[in-house]
């Protein structure tokens, strides 16, 4: 989430420094994290456009969306973890809402 506020028309500007490394720093930090996580079995997955399934995914919102398919995760808030083949933790995704009738 850090890496995500920081606009990107700042992440390599040489107006503000000090963003810009801390940036790096961040991003840096966090690829080093995920091959440790990987090594031990534990890889990210990003649901979106997939079906919702609530054994992978917790619901936060449900969204009008009329270009995709209704169930289908719109948006992803917070991506989740698989150990192997069982869930870590779930994505908290948003569900594009089924049609009313």
């Amino acid at each position: 989430m850090a890496l995500a506020s920081v606009p990107e028309d700042q992440r390599n500007n040489d107006a503000n420094p000090a963003l810009r490394d801390l940036y790096t720093g961040v991003s840096m930090t966090e690829r080093e994290l995920m091959k440790v996580l990987e090594r031990h079995g534990v890889v990210p997955f990003d649901p979106l456009g997939k079906p919702f399934d609530p054994n992978l995914h917790n619901a936060l919102l449900e969204l009008d969306d009329p270009s995709k398919e209704p169930g289908s995760v719109a948006f992803v808030q917070k991506r989740g973890f698989m150990l192997y083949d069982r869930p870590l933790r779930c994505a908290d995704v948003g569900v594009v809402r089924k049609p009313s009738s």
